[in-house]
């Protein structure tokens, strides 16, 4: 306690008048120095690394989104090749059938304005896809697309057929039919 009050007597004497207030200034002035540039220059580069890790981000933020948008059409695209699956007993089968379909329509001069498969159906070995088509031809590539189709190496049955008369597409004309395509399962055992 008697050093305490020795301390506080020292200090008193040299920060008093005008040789205290010099060494309060020169104090500041130290510690200024010694303290705060250096934690002001600490601050000034953290900051500048912090607004170059946010210009860093900005320009990848735009690739993030896109690889996000690439994910989700992945996602979709496995989870409709399983329902192509399901459905159709098989999305190579399924998938060459309708590019035949729509193939051979190019070929022989036919528009398809819808292409709508149904659900399978399956009977024993023999799977059966229902397919709604709406076109738009001529009677001469009318004929000429349902022989490619009905005789190609795939089962197609055509159910339902109707033509009318649109004066709009003359000299073609608005066709809607049903077809079936028939595949054998290769995993059901002839006799089950």
């Amino acid at each position: 306690m008697a050093q305490e009050s020795g301390i506080k007597k020292i200090m008193g004497k040299i920060f008093r008048g005008p040789k205290g207030m010099f060494a309060t200034l020169l104090l500041l002035g130290i510690l200024m120095v010694v303290v705060v540039l250096p934690l002001l220059g600490a601050i000034s580069s953290a900051r500048a690394g912090l607004l170059d890790t946010q210009e860093k981000l900005q320009r990848l933020i735009p690739s993030i989104y896109k690889l996000s948008r690439q994910m989700e059409r992945v996602r979709r695209m496995r989870l409709e090749l399983l329902d192509m699956k399901n459905r159709y007993g098989g999305a190579d089968r399924a998938e060459k059938v309708f590019h035949l379909l729509t193939s051979v329509a190019a070929e022989h001069k036919v528009k398809i304005s819808s292409l709508e498969p149904k659900p399978k159906e399956q009977k024993g070995v023999f799977i059966r896809i229902p397919v709604r088509l709406t076109l738009a031809c001529r009677y001469a590539d009318l004929a000429k697309y349902l022989n490619a189709i009905t005789s190609a190496e795939y089962i197609c049955v055509v159910t339902s057929l109707s033509i009318t008369e649109n004066r709009e597409l003359y000299p073609e004309v608005s066709v809607d039919m049903q077809i079936e395509l028939v595949f054998v399962d290769p995993y059901v055992e002839v006799g089950e």
